[in-house]
């Protein structure tokens, strides 16, 4: 039995959808004040720095490649 090639990519890219979703609702609505202030604990300005439009592409590539 042959593997479907065109079924696996799709399969992925709905993944990667998926996992994009959850992390952006979870990070920026649940845990985003916690993880702000955080970070703002543990050095001062990281917050914005992390929040970034270069930062987030990273976060989002990052998910693909997991």
């Amino acid at each position: 039995m042959a593997i479907n090639t065109k079924k696996v990519l799709i399969g992925g890219i709905a993944a990667v959808v998926v996992l994009n979703v959850i992390d952006f609702v979870a990070h920026t609505y649940i845990l985003g004040t916690r993880m702000e202030a955080a970070s703002a604990a543990f050095k001062p300005g990281m917050a914005e720095q992390s929040m970034t439009g270069s930062a987030r592409h990273s976060y989002i590539v990052l998910d693909c490649v997991s």
